[in-house]
């Protein structure tokens, strides 16, 4: 039940920023299995662990709830080259804002699949 009010409550309230892998992955530890990545939303710093395959030091795009920024969910197709210079706005940009080309109703779409 919790899972889903996260996902609907990412779609309804969605913004977007970028994330950074923080770890290889790891089997298991207190954060879970997977890889760690952190974004940061006004000044603060949000750590979350993901099972994809991913590097340390990875980008990828991430969807939040802008009510509560740690409910996100990282967008692994939506990798950031690492030469792709992007500059992160401190709250996070709005669907229409996104500097980068990307399909909202793909991304709401896989944030009601994996958060539930």
């Amino acid at each position: 039940m919790i899972a889903n009010r996260d996902g609907n409550s990412i779609n309804k309230n969605s913004k977007f920023t970028i994330a950074t892998t923080v770890s290889e992955w790891h089997h298991k530890n207190s954060s879970g299995v997977g890889v760690d990545y952190e974004y940061i939303v006004n000044n603060k710093i949000y750590r979350k662990t993901r099972n994809v395959d991913a590097k340390k030091g990875d980008r990828y795009l991430i969807v939040f709830d802008s009510i509560n920024p740690r409910r996100s969910c990282l967008i692994f197709f939506h990798k950031i080259h690492p030469t792709e210079k992007i500059e992160i706005k401190t709250s996070g940009w709005n669907e229409n804002e996104v500097p980068i080309k990307v399909d909202i109703s793909k991304i709401k779409k896989y944030v009601k699949e994996i958060v539930g």
